[in-house]
């Protein structure tokens, strides 16, 4: 960072602090998101700022205007709270205590695309890609792995994650007769099944040749480039 960009952003802490203590900081609020037994005043500036979805909701001519009032109850309710919190502080909220951290990264990236949240649904890749190499179990990688393919488009960048690492860390294998979790993922969703069967023979392809899977990345093209939506520099892009 060069000396005038660091001014730049020295300049902007102020504001963005200031912005930021007006999470949860009913005062001037002008609107109320409801989630379930869940509710949060919020200011509609913000949410039009960052949601184009939620920013047709607080025009005129639409009931939730009228009633300066948006419920959300088909989504989670902590996922709902995350959502808040970045709007405010331009951050990433941990997960909840007792969540599966990789499931709340599919969760939040499915909720950010929803409300074209982009940058935010970029954030929740990146940390599913660094948390799916460093620390989850196999069950919970299944677990994340079975809601990601429940839906078309949103988890593209996080279904390469799962499909890339699942070929390299051989998840099919195991020591147990037991089917493992994530064989029991691919059994229901045959999607995943046809992804991991596809990885799975280009992989072994190209060990032949002395590539390894964390070198393949683009799947078309042939030409390796790094996942910038979730951060790894592992995945096939096996969706055109």
């Amino acid at each position: 960072m060069d000396e005038k960009t660091k001014r730049s952003a020295a300049a902007l802490r102020p504001v963005i602090d200031g912005l930021a203590s007006l999470h949860n900081d009913s005062t001037f609020s002008d609107f109320t998101i409801v989630c379930r037994d869940r509710s949060w005043r919020v200011h509609r500036v913000f949410l039009s700022f960052h949601s184009s979805v939620l920013a047709k909701a607080c025009k005129s001519g639409f009931q939730e205007a009228a009633e300066q009032k948006i419920n959300l109850s088909e989504d989670d309710p902590h996922c709902i709270d995350a959502l808040v919190f970045y709007f405010y502080k331009l951050e990433y909220a941990k997960p909840p205590s007792g969540f599966s951290p990789l499931y709340f990264h599919v969760q939040m990236c499915i909720l950010a695309d929803k409300y074209d949240v982009a940058a935010l649904k970029g954030m929740a890749c990146k940390h599913f890609g660094v948390e799916a190499k460093e620390k989850c179990t196999t069950a919970e990688f299944a677990e994340a792995a079975s809601l990601a393919y429940e839906v078309d488009g949103p988890t593209e960048a996080i279904r390469n994650v799962i499909v890339s690492l699942a070929v390299e860390q051989c998840l099919l294998v195991t020591q147990s007769a037991e089917p493992s979790g994530f064989e029991a993922a691919m059994r229901s969703n045959a999607e995943l099944a046809i992804d991991i069967a596809k990885a799975s023979q280009i992989a072994l392809k190209l060990r032949n040749v002395g590539v390894t899977v964390e070198h393949v990345v683009a799947l078309g093209d042939g030409v390796g480039h790094r996942n910038e939506e979730s951060g790894s520099d592992l995945g096939f892009a096996l969706f055109d």
